[in-house]
């Protein structure tokens, strides 16, 4: 597949990038949802992510309901790790 790439803004300069003042990134428009509600997000297109997190608000806006829902934790490279929450296989 090939996705178009979209410059998104920076805080500073990319030095790697000739001082370019945006990164590229593959960001595509994917739709989520449920058999009763749907939602668009732009999304990052990471081939090498092990798992995909969505926002807690996203499975508010579909009425999916993860108080209860079992538990993961994700950190990226050097990043912080998070506590995330994903609805059972039916």
């Amino acid at each position: 597949m090939r996705f178009a790439y979209t410059a998104v803004p920076v805080r500073a300069p990319v030095y790697s990038a000739g001082g370019a003042l945006a990164r590229l990134r593959p960001i595509v428009s994917v739709v989520i949802g449920t058999a009763g509600a749907q939602r668009i997000l732009d999304c990052l297109i990471d081939s090498g992510a092990d798992d995909t997190i969505f926002p807690l608000r996203i499975a508010v806006a579909l009425g999916i309901d993860l108080t209860n829902a079992p538990t993961g934790s994700a950190q990226g490279l050097g990043g912080m790790a998070l506590t995330y929450r994903y609805p059972r296989s039916s």
